[in-house]
């Protein structure tokens, strides 16, 4: 465990710049990505294996919102639940095998996007995600 606890109040943690955040919160990342589950202040090699069942998913159709999400279900069951509450036909657009964590960075990286939750409107840098990770898995299945 940390030697020290620093509280931050919410007016304090909106000022911090994305690496002061990291710094701030990488101990508590930190616990939770070594194998054995404690803080280690020397560097050790992460794990960054990710059962098979952990899908981050980018969901959307008719050139309107994108959903970025995650899940530990069957990918097309998920989509079969969101799905009823969607009145457009919605298709899978990008997956990627990466734990919830990957799910917090999209929504945070593309917040300016964000319309309701975790619905995106297609902008052009989730857009390029997109094809980067469909680049990416198809270089992968090759």
């Amino acid at each position: 465990m940390l030697d020290e606890a620093v509280v931050l109040d919410d007016e304090q943690v909106e000022a911090l710049t994305a690496s002061e955040l990291h710094a701030y919160f990488r101990p508590c990342i930190d616990a939770i990505d070594w194998p054995d589950g404690e803080y280690h202040p020397t560097p050790r090699q992460p794990r960054f294996d990710c059962p098979p069942n952990h899908t981050v998913y980018f969901i959307g159709g008719a050139g309107g919102a994108i959903k970025i999400g995650f899940t530990q279900q069957d990918l097309h069951e998920r989509v079969k639940c969101i799905q009823t509450g969607s009145p457009v036909k919605l298709v899978v657009l990008a997956t990627q095998n990466a734990p919830k964590v990957r799910e917090r960075h999209y929504h945070q990286r593309f917040a300016e996007h964000r319309l309701f939750g975790e619905w995106f409107s297609p902008a052009p840098d989730i857009l390029a995600e997109i094809a980067r990770l469909n680049t990416s898995t198809t270089k992968e299945a090759g």
